[in-house]
């Protein structure tokens, strides 16, 4: 008697979606590594403005130390998947001990027992960390501070993370680009692709270390751009894909010049300009020099403000004006990198 049986494979979910959590993460590496990430320069400024000086101290000695992006805070959405709910993902983070905390962040190169023994005898972290010096680009030696460090770190990236994720600039930037987002995973579904195949389109290359995996999520990212992460074990395949495009940006750019140029389309601001890069001065004495009235001033001062070109500095009761150096040589950069742009 034959005896047939027959296989029956359980096709692995395949789930598309926006995560504010993976997206505020990508935000602070990106702040963390602006000169590859030159489009969201716009948003590295207000952010900048949001964080707290207790944050800004923080960033400004990491980089001092390390040249980690904070990437690695990706490994946490194996164990904690809350993808949506950052408070939720950074309780869930905080429960966690030092040895836990670090042997997820270092995704695995360090086995639990090397991270218990650098947590004891933080002489040992440097030479256990030359396997992961990776994670720390040209500075392995950081790998001790952050075994003596690690409460600190702890409280600090956790800071930095909410303050990020309940930022003004965050939450707006959320909102108007839940277009791009969407189409995004449009875009994904499209190419019509099994979940495994999928994921290897996304990531642009075939994987080496594949299982049997029961889901799959495909998550895009504006801030994460030009970058692809995938992390996985042996259950979950996690794609995290960049999906800003420089070309969908060039309508938002162009607009945002637009405004500067115009501020710059009448000859008396230009004369002001000219005037206030070369000393501060206050509306009564502008309009005596371009012999305007104060009215005709500040209707031109306050067009010349809200381009962000000049600066306003009160004393006593005067106002003094004086060129806003940076972002006026910022947009004629910034000018001529539109213009110039290669296709």
């Amino acid at each position: 008697m034959a005896l047939e049986q027959s296989e029956n494979k359980i096709t692995p979910a395949a789930i598309h979606t926006v995560s504010s959590v993976a997206e505020a993460i990508a935000l602070l590496s990106s702040y963390t590594e602006p000169d590859q990430h030159l489009f969201a320069q716009q948003e590295h400024e207000l952010l900048q403005q949001a964080l707290s000086a207790e944050s800004i101290a923080f960033l400004t000695d990491w980089r001092t130390r390390s040249n980690w992006d904070f990437m690695n805070l990706y490994e946490f959405f194996i164990p904690f998947p809350h993808f949506n709910e950052i408070t939720t993902f950074s309780d869930e983070l905080s429960r966690l001990s030092d040895e836990q905390y670090l042997y997820y962040l270092f995704g695995g190169e360090l086995t639990f027992g090397q991270v218990t023994e650098a947590l004891l005898h933080p002489d040992r972290a440097a030479v256990i960390g030359q396997k992961a010096a990776y994670v720390f680009g040209d500075k392995p030696e950081f790998m001790q501070v952050m075994f003596t460090e690690i409460k600190l770190i702890r409280i600090s990236i956790n800071r930095l993370m909410t303050e990020i994720a309940f930022s003004a600039v965050f939450r707006k930037h959320l909102e108007t680009r839940q277009g791009l987002f969407e189409a995004a995973i449009q875009s994904a579904k499209a190419f019509g692709l099994e979940p495994l195949p999928l994921a290897q389109k996304l990531m642009g290359k075939t994987f080496r270390r594949i299982s049997d995996y029961q889901a799959f999520y495909y998550i895009p990212s504006y801030f994460l751009s030009p970058h692809h992460i995938r992390l996985f074990d042996d259950h979950t395949c996690i794609i995290i894909y960049g999906c800003y495009d420089a070309q969908m940006d060039v309508l938002e750019q162009s607009q945002h010049l637009e405004k500067q140029i115009k501020a710059l389309s009448d000859r008396n601001r230009i004369m002001i300009l000219r005037i206030l890069h070369q000393r501060k001065e206050y509306g009564a004495r502008l309009a005596n020099t371009l012999d305007l009235t104060t009215a005709t001033i500040s209707h031109h001062l306050e067009i010349l403000k809200q381009a962000d070109l000049i600066l306003e500095e009160k004393v006593g009761n005067i106002k003094y004006f004086e060129l806003n150096h940076a972002k006026f040589s910022k947009l004629l950069k910034g000018l001529r990198s539109f213009v110039q742009a290669e296709e």
